[in-house]
């Protein structure tokens, strides 16, 4: 077992007893009766700037090429259409979108500090104490008063996770509070179509409604520490226990290899085209002019067809401004106004084919 397990739990045996429960922590716990040894917060997942810069390629999957060029999409796109909020990603599934953030900014302070790693569970999201666990990691009614904006990130489906944690905060301004999904099923929720697109090529033209099982390579992959089941207030600082099952020894192995990857000089190349690309749409939005920004994607769409990730991308877009922009005026135009067709709402056969010549060589020759 890695040291930060063993580190944690010999730390609450030592000060509690190996049959310490809530009682012995006082009134800061909301599951009652639980063993110090079998728990274990979720901070014991180790950053990912602390881990070896190692490449493990050869010995895992081949989707989690994928996964990791799905990252960094995700990050590009959340850092340019949300320069002003604060980002929360929503773990266990998107703490690999941290890990990226974190690695892609180590040498920006400002927007390293941007971005959050949340551990809320289906078991937590009522928690009597959830509203003290998201305060101490920045988020709270006097912020939120003060005009603090955010968005929560997650892979998908319906958003009821991140849909909970604004409930805690009913005093937030329309479009204080966004959420942003990878795969999204609820209409008042966009998709991130582009990032998808590195794990299934149909985001470009399908409703990704019904590309759910894609993000699996996401939601399959291993995790330090097991889904949280309770808050617990230790030493001063309320932290998501889960029960001591997690696999942080394969898990480490991924932070490994993405650690080497985000180190890759021509990734990182590659991040700041994406960011760039971004960027410029971003611009669109704050211009505000419609018939300026309609001919500039039209012309984007145009320049390559077949381009799928470019329409992937533009749906995006057009989404992203339509749901969560806080614009006064917000610009409002639909796929139809920029030539592109209507999503599909069948499941078309896969079709990894119709990845670009530059994609897959990424993702099969690069790395």
């Amino acid at each position: 077992m890695a040291s930060w397990v063993v580190i944690s739990i010999l730390t609450l045996g030592a000060l509690f007893g190996a049959d310490a429960t809530a009682a012995d922590y006082g009134d800061f716990s909301d599951h009652g009766a639980w063993d110090a040894g079998s728990y274990e917060p979720y901070s014991v997942r180790p950053d990912i700037g602390s881990v070896r810069r190692l490449s493990h390629s050869e010995g895992l999957p081949a989707s989690w090429s994928r996964v990791k060029y799905a990252q960094l999409e995700l990050v590009a796109q959340t850092m340019e259409m949300y320069p002003d909020r604060q980002v929360y990603f929503l773990g266990r599934d998107l703490e690999w979108g941290n890990d990226a953030w974190t690695g892609l900014n180590s040498g920006s302070p400002s927007e390293r500090e941007r971005s959050h790693l949340l551990n809320v569970s289906q078991d937590t999201k009522e928690s009597p104490h959830l509203e003290k666990y998201l305060a101490s990691r920045g988020l709270d009614r006097r912020s939120i008063h003060l005009g603090k904006k955010a968005v929560f990130l997650d892979t998908g489906y319906y958003g009821s996770i991140p849909q909970a944690l604004s409930e805690v905060f009913t005093s937030a301004a329309p479009k204080q509070l966004v959420t942003q999904l990878m795969v999204s099923g609820n209409s008042d929720v966009p998709s991130s179509r582009s990032s998808l697109f590195y794990l299934d090529p149909r985001a470009a033209d399908t409703k990704p409604s019904l590309l759910h099982s894609s993000i699996r390579d996401f939601e399959d992959l291993p995790h330090y520490t097991e889904k949280a089941e309770f808050y617990q207030n230790l030493h001063g600082n309320w932290e998501a226990m889960s029960p001591t099952h997690g696999d942080p020894e394969s898990s480490k192995i991924y932070m490994e290899d993405l650690a080497g990857f985000l180190d890759d000089p021509k990734v990182r190349a590659y991040f700041a085209t994406r960011r760039k690309f971004w960027r410029e749409l971003k611009q669109l939005e704050i211009q505000g002019d419609r018939p300026a920004a309609i001919a500039t994607l039209r012309r984007l769409l145009a320049e390559d067809p077949a381009n799928g990730q470019m329409r992937a991308a533009v749906r995006d877009f057009l989404e992203i401004v339509r749901l969560n922009s806080d614009a006064h005026l917000p610009l409002i135009i639909t796929p139809g106004d920029v030539g592109l067709s209507p999503e599909s709402i069948t499941r078309l056969p896969a079709a990894v084919d119709c990845l670009s010549p530059k994609i897959h060589l990424m993702l099969h020759g690069q790395q």
